[in-house]
């Protein structure tokens, strides 16, 4: 849990804490449900809200991302990436060369 240090006694405290509180979420209403996530994660609301409220969408089609990115006439992220490195200088101009000096600081073996 985020890098949170707890002994296996409040690991499983909290977990068990945690699966009560969803299972009792999980039976409410979907409209309640709704409210809960809006109060804990808005962003998330929006994108829910149309399964729990079992609203038709706007279009039924689907479409797979790089058609997506074909239809709006953009590259795809890889491509965009690869266009970057290509775009790229070997050694930017304002940057002196690399000298890796004699010896390292730290040697692995």
């Amino acid at each position: 849990m985020g890098g949170v240090r707890q002994n296996q006694l409040e690991d499983l405290a909290a977990i068990t804490i945690m699966r009560l509180a969803l299972g009792a979420i999980a039976q409410l209403p979907n409209t309640q449900q709704l409210s809960i996530i809006e109060l804990l994660s808005p962003s998330t609301a929006k994108i829910i809200a149309p399964i729990l409220l079992d609203l038709t969408p706007d279009n039924p089609n689907t479409v797979a991302p790089k058609a997506a990115w074909k239809k709006a006439k953009l590259p795809t992220p890889r491509e965009q990436y690869a266009k970057d490195i290509a775009d790229r200088p070997e050694t930017p101009a304002d940057h002196a060369p690399k000298d890796p000096g004699a010896g390292r600081l730290l040697q692995f073996r």
